[in-house]
């Protein structure tokens, strides 16, 4: 089933607070938690590929995480 990708990026950020009231912040966290590890170009990221939605894990390979 496709999303709504506005809504998505809102949820990811916090913004959609009637989703994050009905079923809790788990994408937003692990969203958070990537971020804050890995440097803010990192986290969770949603596209539509032939018809599916794709979510995506941004994280940096081996040796390469930014010193915070």
């Amino acid at each position: 089933a496709l999303i709504d990708m506005e809504r998505m990026k809102e949820r990811l950020e916090g913004k959609d607070e009637e989703e994050n009231a009905r079923h809790g912040y788990g994408i937003r966290n692990v969203n958070e938690r990537i971020k804050a590890f890995y440097g803010r170009q990192y986290g969770i990221s949603y596209e539509i590929r032939n018809g599916c939605t794709v979510a995506a894990f941004i994280i940096p390979q081996e040796g390469e995480r930014e010193l915070l």
